[in-house]
């Protein structure tokens, strides 16, 4: 596994545990901006990444208050 997709899934694994973590309001703002830039990720060339990608694009689709 390359240094560049252990980054990109590190990366989708801390960005998919923000929805839990973090309150509605702090993240409220942000939620389209990450789930459109997460559409991106989900054509990624590997597959890991792109699994990742569709499991946190999920988690912060479905956040809401």
């Amino acid at each position: 596994m390359r240094v560049s997709q252990k980054l990109r899934l590190a990366s989708l694994e801390f960005l998919g545990t923000l929805p839990a973590t973090m309150p509605w309001s702090v993240l409220q703002g942000q939620k389209a901006g990450v789930v459109k830039e997460l559409g991106k990720v989900v054509d990624d060339g590997r597959r890991e990444v792109r699994r990742k990608a569709v499991e946190c694009r999920s988690r912060w689709f479905l956040f809401s208050s």
